[in-house]
């Protein structure tokens, strides 16, 4: 059975890009000013060196970390970290390092952060973390 990620991934930008073979498995390196951008999942990521490992679709990224998050119903999600790792398969990123999360009003600090993306939401686990949730102000009861 195929791999539901198969997708392409958008390269906006890269000073360099090389692909090298390690134990048999290729990975693609990207450098300076990476700009890369996955349709399917709606997900932009930006930093200095970015490391995608194709045949296990893990995206691992280093140095001025952003990553960007565009979700229907909850708005977009940015996040900003010294790095992050990004399992396509499990829909899961994982931010380390001064990672600073935001959404709307909402805005969480932390050393790392998991965040996951499941067909009914997303879920975000961390751990040393303090910030701001504000209440949603759309949503009214009756």
């Amino acid at each position: 059975s195929q791999l539901q990620s198969n997708q392409p991934v958008h390269i906006r930008n890269a000073d360099t890009l090389k692909w090298v073979t390690q134990n048999g498995k290729s990975i693609a390196v990207l450098s300076g000013k990476v700009d890369i951008y996955l349709e399917k999942d709606q997900i932009t990521i930006t930093a200095d060196t970015v490391w995608y490992y194709s045949e296990s679709k893990i995206f691992k990224a280093a140095g001025h970390v952003k990553t960007i998050k565009i979700d229907e119903q909850n708005g977009k999600l940015v996040a900003t970290s010294q790095r992050a790792q990004y399992e396509q398969v499990k829909k899961q990123i994982t931010l380390n390092g001064n990672v600073k999360v935001t959404r709307g009003q909402d805005e969480l600090l932390g050393e790392t952060l998991v965040i996951t993306m499941g067909d009914d939401g997303t879920t975000l686990e961390g751990v040393q973390v303090s910030g701001t949730l504000n209440p949603q102000s759309n949503q009214t009861t009756h």
